[in-house]
């Protein structure tokens, strides 16, 4: 779970620094361009989700350990 936190922090840095990229450079990002990240952003929301989900039952069971 700790690996899952550290890989969202870093794809989450590296995909800010390519958005500044783009709209300080001025230039028209390519249909493909725009494709992946929405793909990103997608594949950040379920990991964020799986995270959540995960969070969710460890408290739900937890009643059940004691």
């Amino acid at each position: 779970m700790r690996d899952l936190m550290f890989f969202q922090q870093k794809t989450i840095q590296t995909l800010c620094g390519v958005l500044t990229a783009l709209i300080t450079g001025g230039k028209r990002a390519s249909d493909q361009l725009l494709w992946k990240i929405g793909e990103v952003l997608d594949l950040l929301l379920l990991l964020d989700e799986i995270k959540n989900a995960k969070a969710c039952l460890s408290n739900d069971l937890s009643f059940y350990k004691r």
